[in-house]
């Protein structure tokens, strides 16, 4: 697995990989006033975040297809996070996030924040579909699936690449014939993966050796796939019932922090990008970048109203309250890992 040097210069960071080539590249930088301040990161978002943490730099390297821009003024910002996320800030004392584990389609690396507290804000906490998807990313259900998915995947790219080498090397022999070449239109390769769709894979796998038993194999994997995923759902969809059944019983079904007005991240906007919350604007921090020190109130929110308001010592009573209601009706609260 890569590794990352993190330089910072003034308020800018950023994550060079640290494999073949990359000293020279890094000494490029230093000779023009970076300061290398992490030689061995473990992943370029640890080394971003590092780089904030330690001398409030923010990474001129990110990017997305969203096109945020940095926070340009301290801003307040809420994020709704279910009872068992908010139990887990107050553990840890930083706001962790979830990973994205309830949405398969979320591919940036930050925990969201919103600049008001809205009904779409609040529905973020309360959605009994989302927090059954992070509880389940704990699970090893989800192991199994990306095993079966991976299988699946180093599968399909060996056969390409045996059938990208066959073509090859029957293209010389058709081309000596005079014959038409094969897989030669610019998504021909692009076809291969869709089997079911196209003649293309059958006939391309059909001249390899033992191609009844890539045809078989390849059956096989993608049977264990579909069986992993519909015993997820079946599982999402009872944890689902489970959660709203919970959240109905207790007196408050979700909460929404707070913070102190917040000078570092990435501003998400359809005004000049895209943001996640559609028309609402959305800011993405680091992973455990707002700590506890940042959360001035928490709002308790049921069936998404908010009914209550506390600070965050204020908070500790209630989750107190919430795990003994939950422990007397169901058992002891499940963690976020």
């Amino acid at each position: 697995m890569a590794r990352y040097e993190v330089l910072v210069k003034g308020e800018d960071s950023m994550c060079l990989p640290n494999g073949k080539g990359a000293l020279h590249k890094a000494d490029m930088f230093l000779r023009h006033g970076w300061n290398l301040v992490w030689p061995d990161a473990p992943s370029a978002l640890d080394g971003w975040a590092w780089a904030l943490k330690q001398y409030k730099a923010m990474p001129v390297d990110y990017d997305d297809t969203y096109m945020p821009h940095l926070i340009n003024e301290p801003t307040v910002l809420f994020r709704s996070v279910s009872l068992e996320e908010m139990s887990h800030i107050l553990e840890t004392g930083a706001v962790k996030g979830g990973g994205n584990g309830f949405n398969d389609f979320e591919t940036r690396p930050f925990v969201f924040f919103s600049p008001a507290l809205t009904e779409k804000t609040m529905w973020q906490g309360e959605e009994a579909e989302r927090q059954a998807s992070q509880r389940l990313s704990r699970q090893p259900i989800i192991a199994e699936y990306e095993k079966a998915e991976k299988d699946l995947e180093e599968f399909w790219k060996d056969v390409e690449y045996r059938a990208r080498r066959k073509v090859e090397d029957l293209n010389i022999e058709r081309g000596e014939e005079g014959w038409p070449l094969l897989m030669t239109a610019a998504d021909d390769w692009d076809k291969f993966r869709r089997p079911w769709g196209y003649n293309t894979f059958h006939d391309i796998v059909g001249y390899l050796k033992n191609s009844k038993m890539i045809f078989e194999r390849l059956s096989d994997l993608e049977e264990a796939v579909e069986d992993v995923r519909n015993r997820y759902l079946a599982l999402h969809r009872e944890t689902t019932e489970e959660i709203a059944r919970e959240n109905k019983a207790l007196t408050y079904s979700s909460a929404v922090i707070e913070t102190v007005p917040i000078t570092h991240g990435f501003h998400y906007s359809n005004t000049f990008g895209k943001s996640g919350m559609g028309e609402e604007d959305e800011y993405g921090l680091f992973p455990n970048q707002v700590t506890e020190d940042d959360i001035v109130r928490v709002h308790w929110v049921k069936d998404n109203v908010v009914i209550h308001t506390t600070d965050l010592e204020g908070a500790r009573v209630i989750m107190e309250n919430i795990d003994w209601e939950r422990s007397e009706l169901y058992g002891p609260a499940p963690t976020m890992a």
